[in-house]
Order: structure tokens, then sequence, then C-alpha cells
């Protein structure tokens, strides 16, 4: 309901999903976990498209720009009136003394009454640097012709002498000189989840150049009874005009997408998730360590894509609870590569060249034909496991409920062992679903790799512990009618092992 805010929840942070669009979704929201219920709706037209490289499920980028180029200057005034000048003071009637700082208006201004010529040059520097079709080598020049224009009488060559009440106005411009760069990097790789390809953006580098103004007034006193070979002299405006640019380092931003789909479309390429996974469907991908309790109810599949568990794992004593409660299949999250063969074959998205349909048409001569030959469908092919580490096992801390479908695990039936899957909840499922294969073409043998994921149920009883209030340690759970009713589910029998 986008009426109500409150209820509505985007992406949180410096990223940006780039195909909202597309099938992507809201990514790392912040939404109040105390007994809070997430609700992950199909669209209203459902699609088949498959994610892509170049359109995948998620697809996140830090939203850094370059800034645009910047210029100003801190010219400052040094004279010796100033607690008693203004711009408008009237130039005195009779012969001014050549010390006071109202003269640098009475001796260059040209308008009437004469204009500030303070903030004339200041305009005039603060032009120069802003014009960025002026390249920096050529800013030194066109600063001192600019200068000059706005100060007629001024020079750019000290006097060696004046007579008596003489005053004359000496510009100088110094060569530039140019900071170190410096860089403003783009936000971290967030989250920092193995399962999501990243790549690191270089952000902007910013480099400052400045130009050293100063404007100097000669004189020689008027009572002075001749010529002054060393006229007296004080910097009355000086300070740096700068100009900062920035530019890209290489890629500006930080990119990751999901799937993980390598660097190319090529299935021998290996790091390349080689599963298949849709866009446009209602489906939520969740992994963490939840302090609160929650529900996440998604009209299509969940993808338990690591770990998941409590920020306190002590069952008889934890407030933290766990629902998932998905239309379809709860799936954990399981991809697959392809080995590298040689065979430069095409191939189906989500198979490999050497992947058949799973089985043989004669039994292998077991148990003396060789483990690693016994599996045909993706042969050899690394699975990168639920923890990321092969062989690494997984935790599973909620209760889990498919409705229409099952808990299992992906690609059950490819690539070899990858450890166990600890579920410390309840398992409330249409039909059984498949997490470890038992047997393919010949008996179980404990000598033989058999892919996929061996289950271990720990159940977790939600009434229990210390919650405060009584009841669930969760905001909702489905009915077993799926009718709005005060039922709930009861444990009638417990299954043990996988």
């Amino acid at each position: 309901d986008t009426s109500a805010s409150r209820y509505c929840y985007t992406s949180t942070g410096s990223w940006v999903n780039q195909n909202s669009g597309v099938g992507g979704g809201v990514v790392m929201a912040k939404v109040p976990v105390s007994k809070a219920i997430i609700y992950v709706k199909n669209p209203s037209v459902l699609g088949t498209t498959m994610a892509t490289q170049s359109s995948p499920v998620f697809q996140l980028g830090s939203g850094l720009t370059v800034p645009a180029a910047t210029s100003g200057d801190a010219l400052a005034g040094t004279w010796t009136d100033n607690a008693t000048y203004t711009t408008t003071t009237s130039c005195p009637l009779i012969t001014p003394d050549p010390t006071k700082r109202r003269n640098l208006d009475c001796e260059t201004g040209t308008a009437t009454p004469k204009e500030d010529v303070f903030a004339k040059l200041k305009a005039a520097t603060d032009g120069v640097v802003a014009d960025t079709t002026v390249a920096n080598s050529d800013v030194k020049q066109k600063l001192i012709n600019q200068l000059k224009a706005s100060l007629p009488s001024v020079t750019t060559t000290a006097p060696s002498s004046l007579t008596a009440g003489g005053v004359q106005y000496v510009l100088t411009v110094a060569e530039p000189t140019t900071s170190s760069p410096t860089t403003t990097s783009p936000p971290p790789l967030s989250p920092s989840d193995p399962f999501f390809q990243p790549s690191a953006g270089g952000g902007y580098s910013t480099t400052t150049t400045s130009w050293q103004v100063t404007l100097t007034r000669y004189s020689c006193s008027k009572n002075n009874n001749g010529n002054c070979n060393s006229p007296a002299s004080v910097a009355v405006v000086q300070g740096p005009a700068t100009r900062s640019t920035s530019t890209a380092v290489g890629t500006l931003n930080s990119t990751a997408t999901f799937p993980w789909f390598g660097t190319t479309n090529a299935y021998n390429d290996v790091n390349r998730d080689v599963t298949q996974y849709p866009l446009g469907y209602g489906d939520a991908y969740i992994e963490g360590t939840l302090d609160g309790q929650l529900s996440l109810v998604a009209e299509h599949d969940i993808l338990l894509t690591n770990n998941v568990s409590y920020a306190d794992t002590n069952l008889t004593t934890t407030n933290d609870g766990y629902a998932f409660i998905a239309g379809h299949d709860i799936r954990v999250y399981r991809p697959l590569t392809c080995v590298y063969d040689d065979n430069t074959a095409t191939t189906s998205p989500g198979w490999c060249p050497n992947d058949t349909t799973g089985t043989y048409t004669t039994l292998p001569d077991w148990p003396g034909y060789p483990p690693a030959t016994v599996y045909k469908d993706l042969q050899d092919a690394p699975s990168m496991g639920h923890g990321k580490t092969k062989n690494s096992d997984s935790y599973l801390y909620g209760s889990i409920f498919a409705l229409r479908g099952s808990f299992r695990v992906d690609n059950v039936a490819r690539g070899g062992d990858d450890g166990n899957i600890h579920v410390y909840g309840g398992l409330y499922m249409y039909h059984r679903g498949v997490t470890k294969v038992q047997f393919q073409g010949h008996p179980a043998q404990s000598s033989i790799e058999r892919p996929g994921m061996t289950l271990q149920y720990n159940y977790d009883n939600l009434r229990a512990g210390q919650n405060p209030k009584g009841g669930l340690r969760v905001p909702w759970v489905p009915t077993p009618s799926g009718q709005v009713a005060n039922r709930t589910w009861n444990i009638t029998a417990l299954s043990s092992g996988s």
C-alpha cells in the first residue's frame, strides 16, 4: 500500500537497485523487527524470463557521482584603516594620505561615486577560475589580463622610484601549484556477501590548483623632499585563486550482482553459477542474524542464501523467532559451476556440456567403479555450498512453511556432498522435498560421494523460551487449513535423521 508509507520500505544505504523495473526488488531495507511481518507479493503479471548476466535478479550499485568543477578565491585586504572604511566613504577633498586604504578606490576606481575596487577584483578573479574552457596552463595570463582590465592603472613591474606623493599599484600572479590528488572512494561493497558478484569501483580523484594573486601598493610620502628611490610597499590585496577538478578513477561506482554470474556467459567460466533463476516472481532471498521476531511471507519461493541465525541461539531462553512462509518452495541456495573440460560445444542455459539426464542406461559396475565418475550430471562440478566453502555445515534457525511445495536444496542431484543443513525450528510442507540424493543407479555406499546436503532436524517449540508476552515467538504463522482461525500447528510426531 503505497499510500501508507510507514508500511512500505525501500532500499537503504548508498546502494540502489538498478534493476528494480526488470525484476529486482528491495535491497538492504531497514525494518523494525520487533514483531514484524514482511510480505513479498507476486507481480500482477508473472514472467518466466530467466535472469541473465546483463539482467540479474539483483543489480546493485553505489550512487557516487563525479562532482562538477569548483572554483573560488581567498583574496583578502591588508590595509590600515579597515575599521573606518566602507565602500560608501567619500574620497577626501584634500590631498589624501597615501597610506590610507580608501585610496584604493579613490586612486583606481573609475565610477562615480567610486566603486568597491576590492569586490571588482574578486569578481574578475572568480570569473577566470570558474571558466572551465580556460585550461589551467592559461589561467595565469588570463588572470593578469582580467585584473589589469579591472584596474587600468595597474602595472606588472615594480617601480624603481617614485616622486613625492606618488602611488603605483603592481599586480603579480605566481605560477600555479597543484595539490596531491585526493581520492573519494565509493561506499564499501555491502552487503559483504560471498554470493554477490562484486566489482569495486575506483571512485574519483580530486586535484586543486592555486594561483597566488598579489596587488602591491607602492607609495612615496607627500612630505618627501625628493624622489623615493626605494618606495614603501604593502600588499593591499593578496590570496589564492583556486580551481578544483575531479575525474573518475576507472569505473566510478562499486557494483554487485546476484545471482553469481561470473564474468562471461560461457559455461566454462569457473566463476559462473549455471543455476537458472526466474525474473518477475514474488521470491524472497534472505540470510543473516535476527535480533527480534520476524515472519517472512513470499507468494512464490523463499531462497535461504546463506546461514540464517538468531542473535541468541539458546532455544530455551531466546526471544528471537523466524517464520518463513512460502506459497511454493523454500529452497537452500546451492550454486554450481561447470568444470572446464576443453569442450567448446554450446549448451542450454543452466546445463554443462557433460550433463546428461542424470541416469545411466546400464548400471555401473559398483563398488569397483571409480566414485569420481559415478555421477554423470555436472560431472565434477564444484558446488559453492550453502556456506560458500565446500563441505561446510549450514545453520538455519526458524520454522519453515512450504504451503504448496517443499523444503529442498537447489541442484540436489548435481555436484558432490556439501555437508549438513542443521535446521533449528520446524518443517511444515505440502510434500517432502529432496535435500540429498540417496541412490543413483546403485545401492547407497558410504564410500561414494552423494550430491546434496544432509538434513539434520532440531525441533524448536516456538512457544518455549522467555517470551514476555507468551505465545509464539513470531508475529504470524499460517493456520493448517489456510483459513482465518485461532487454530495453529501441533506436533504429532517427530522425525529423526535425514
